[in-house]
């Protein structure tokens, strides 16, 4: 692999899904609050180049370590078993949920929700 031995291709993909993360955080903090830009504008500007940057960041060099930032979201994996159940039942909880403005408890509604359906309905 000729990128391996490459030091600065290595740093550079150890900072690209941080350096994504953070812009995305950005965009949707600062940017999205500020600049009066179409949703379809935004997201094939701004946020595809970053998303990119998380992928290449989190997938590394073949041949190479894996980047520290890849080692860390690794841990979460656990997660991705309720994806698709937070996904599914989240218009089904919000629309039992007793008011039209959610926050904290809304969320801690919906994971339990998912959970309880990937374990009684996904996985019996």
């Amino acid at each position: 692999e000729p990128w391996a031995d490459s030091k600065l291709a290595l740093l550079l993909m150890q900072a690209l899904a941080p350096l994504g993360y953070a812009g995305i955080v950005v965009a949707f903090c600062a940017l999205a609050a500020s600049l009066p830009v179409p949703a379809l504008t935004m997201r094939l500007t701004v946020l595809l180049p970053l998303h990119a940057a998380i992928v290449l960041g989190l997938a590394g060099i073949p041949g190479a370590p894996r980047p520290l930032f890849a080692l860390l979201a690794s841990r979460a994996n656990f997660v991705e078993r309720y994806a698709y159940a937070v996904y599914i039942m989240q218009f089904v909880c919000y629309n039992v949920w007793p008011s039209d403005q959610v926050g904290a408890g809304f969320f801690v509604f919906l994971v339990s929700v998912a959970v309880v359906v990937v374990h009684i309905v996904q996985r019996p």
